[in-house]
Order: C-alpha cells, then sequence, then structure tokens
C-alpha cells in the first residue's frame, strides 16, 4: 500500500503539514503542533493518532519540562518508506535513497546512461533504476515517491521537460510515474540544488538567496522570502540563456548570443 495516498481525503492538508513541520523542524508535541497548524488539542490528537495508525509518524517519547507532566513528543517514522532522488547529467546519472526521516540510506553517482530524447529511454532509465535499488537491498515496492532532477526548462507542475520533450500529450513524469508504479516528480536540477542548499547547506537561516550552477550549462535558482521561487512561467532561474552576447553563435535554447555561449 502507497502510505502518502493516506494523505488524502478529509483533513488531509492539516496531515500533509504536520509531516511538512515535522520534516523541517523534528519532532513536535501535541501542544506546539496544535499551536502551529491553530487547532484545538483534541483535533490535533486526532490527526496524530490517524498517523501514528498509518505508520507514518512514531511516538519519540517523553520530553522534559519545567514542571508538570512531561509530554510525548511525536516524529517521522523512519521505517515508513523510502525517497528516491535521480540527477540525470549528459553521460551517466546519480541516485540517493533515502528513509523516511531524510536519513541518507543509499548513494551511487556517475552510473553510466545516456539519457535519449525518446520514451523508452526514460523507460529504459526506470527499468535500470529499479535493478540498481533491488541490488542496494532496497525493495522498490517500498519507495513512496521519486524524484529527478533534468537540467533546462522544466516545469514541476505540469510535469514536463523540455530539454526532453517527447510530445505535447504526455509529460515526462506520467512517463516515470507509469513504469516505476510510483509517483514521479522533476524538477530543474539548479532549482534542486537551491533548495538542497536552502534547507540544510550553505544559506545558514537566510530568507533570500542566490545559487549558481556553473557545469556544461549555467543555471540559476532563487530562494525569496524562504519561498523557491519559480517565476510567472515557472522557468525562472534560466541564466544561461539571456540573450547578452554579439557572438552569432546558437544557444541550447535555439537563440543567438545566449550566455552559456
Amino acid at each position: 500500500m502507497n502510505l502518502l495516498k493516506n494523505l488524502d481525503g478529509k483533513n488531509s492538508s492539516l496531515k500533509q503539514r504536520i509531516i511538512g513541520l515535522c520534516i523541517n523542524d523534528g519532532d513536535y508535541s501535541l501542544a506546539d503542533l496544535s499551536k502551529e497548524l491553530d487547532t484545538s488539542i483534541p483535533t490535533t490528537t486526532k490527526l496524530v493518532g490517524e498517523l501514528l495508525e498509518d505508520g507514518l509518524l512514531m511516538d519519540m517519547g517523553k520530553v522534559g519540562t519545567n514542571g508538570g507532566r512531561r509530554p510525548s513528543v511525536y516524529g517521522l517514522n523512519p521505517s515508513a518508506g523510502y525517497f528516491v532522488g535521480v540527477d540525470i547529467r549528459r553521460k551517466y546519472f546519480n541516485y540517493a535513497v533515502t528513509d523516511f526521516k531524510g536519513t541518507l540510506i543509499d548513494f551511487h553517482e556517475e552510473v553510466d546512461f545516456i539519457v535519449q530524447n525518446s520514451e523508452e529511454s526514460f523507460r529504459e532509465l526506470c527499468r535500470n533504476l529499479k535493478t540498481l535499488l533491488k541490488e542496494g537491498g532496497i525493495d522498490p515496492e517500498m519507495v513512496l515517491a521519486y524524484g529527478f532532477n533534468l537540467t533546462g526548462r522544466v516545469n514541476n507542475e505540469t510535469g514536463y521537460c523540455f530539454s526532453y520533450f517527447i510530445g505535447e500529450d504526455k509529460p515526462i513524469a506520467s512517463v516515470l510515474e507509469d513504469e516505476l508504479g510510483k509517483p514521479a516528480f522533476v524538477e530543474n536540477d539548479s532549482r534542486a540544488m537551491t533548495y538542497g542548499e536552502y534547507i540544510c547547506g550553505a544559506a545558514n537561516g537566510e530568507k533570500n538567496m542566490l545559487y549558481l550552477n556553473v557545469a556544461w550549462g549555467l543555471g540559476m535558482g532563487m530562494i525569496v522570502d524562504g519561498t523557491l521561487s519559480y517565476g510567472k512561467s515557472g522557468f525562472s532561474g534560466e541564466i544561461g540563456h539571456f540573450p547578452l552576447l554579439n557572438n552569432n553563435q546558437i544557444c541550447h535554447c535555439g537563440k543567438m548570443g545566449g550566455l552559456e555561449t
């Protein structure tokens, strides 16, 4: 059973907020969760009880106080399942596996694979990935979701990637989900790197930051007031395609004189 489906339905948004709070800030007492959610203690208790029953949260024990009864705190259950992140490069891919609490379980770099601009190529990538997971002792059935970083114009809302465009009626994300049998999300690699540095890297508590990705192309991600910026069209940060040079060279985007050139 896909445990993430249990976040659907009545009170789903509150349950998702509880999971999000635990991801970002760690363990919570019922009183603290109630304050964060602006809900009553009985409602919070019911929601936490359902998440405990579903195996998404676990009782982390009692915490000390200055007086009175010691409250229980609740946090993510590491064994609820796995998340897999895949970083697709020009001639290889990297992948990492975390448990539900975000602890790194497995990590492999530079797995040989050249992604072609076709549906079958992405399906082959998924099949290879599942084989590698099994070889590493990870049951693909226990994977809750996959995330794929891709270069270029990627819209994580629609699931399209225009660097690997396979047709108007079939976004990349839907092909990945179909082959993997689990939720799959696509994101621009620079924005993914930006968010990683913001959550647990160089941002160091800053709420506004720029991240420059200088590789075989140029990319940028932006955190604005604590939120990853997507811009009006969902493709913000494509600094490499800014028309800056009068060199008559064709950029990857098809225009002349982009900064990448």
